[in-house]
């Protein structure tokens, strides 16, 4: 009887088993967190070292691009001259007078603004190897009349294309005007687009509005 007593009052051995099972699961969800700790620090770590990188190398690409807009001297310059059988001022007329461009430009189709310093314009030009005509907003910097007017283009970020186009107008006598019509090229895109496939159509370009400002200014056909 005695020893069937002392069985009887022994701790179940599922019990043990179960508070057994218990610790060791804990132990395991321990380390689990602990593993998983360590492997969000680490990536913790490497997400801050890329990031590091990732300003460094986008630091580096805006110096860069800054110093290209910089550049003193453009990558190329596209350019076309004429005379006109009219006044300096005539010709200034025509040319200022963006609202009438549709009636007549055949590379400037619209324009959205006034040839005032430091005004942003909206224009439209199309070319010849363009599927359809394309706007940019260029700011004018130069209001010279009779003698220049300019304005300068930086698409997307700055040094990613610079441009400036300008036209210039000397007098050459009594109602003759030599017409000097230009875009200078800098900055990183200019460098790709540096021969003779980007310059013709832009050559062409200027030609056909030089013509045909000529056309308006002298009631020409």
């Amino acid at each position: 009887m005695d020893k069937i007593h002392r069985a009887a009052v022994r701790p179940p051995l599922m019990d043990f088993d179960v508070k057994r099972e218990t610790r060791e699961a804990a132990r395991r969800n321990e380390r689990t967190d602990s593993q998983s700790r360590r492997r969000i620090r680490t990536l913790a770590l490497w997400t801050g070292a890329l990031l590091a990188a990732l300003g460094v190398v986008c630091v580096g690409i805006a110096v860069h691009l800054r110093v290209l807009a910089a550049s003193p001297e453009p990558v190329f310059v596209i350019e076309r001259d004429l005379e006109i059988a009219a006044s300096p001022q005539a010709v200034w007329r025509v040319l200022t007078d963006f609202e009438a461009y549709p009636d007549w430009n055949p590379y400037v189709l619209a324009v959205d603004g006034d040839a005032t310093p430091g005004e942003t314009i909206a224009i439209t030009i199309l070319q010849e190897n363009w599927p359809k005509p394309l706007t940019v907003h260029p700011r004018i910097v130069t209001v010279n009349p009779p003698r220049e007017l300019r304005w300068h283009g930086s698409p997307l970020m700055t040094g990613f294309l610079e441009t400036d186009h300008y036209f210039q107008l000397e007098e050459l006598g009594p109602n003759r005007t030599r017409l000097h019509h230009a875009e200078e090229f800098r900055g990183w895109l200019a460098r790709r687009m540096d021969d003779e496939e980007h310059h013709a159509p832009t050559r062409n370009a200027f030609q056909a509005m030089n013509d045909a400002l000529a056309n308006r200014v002298t009631g020409g056909p």
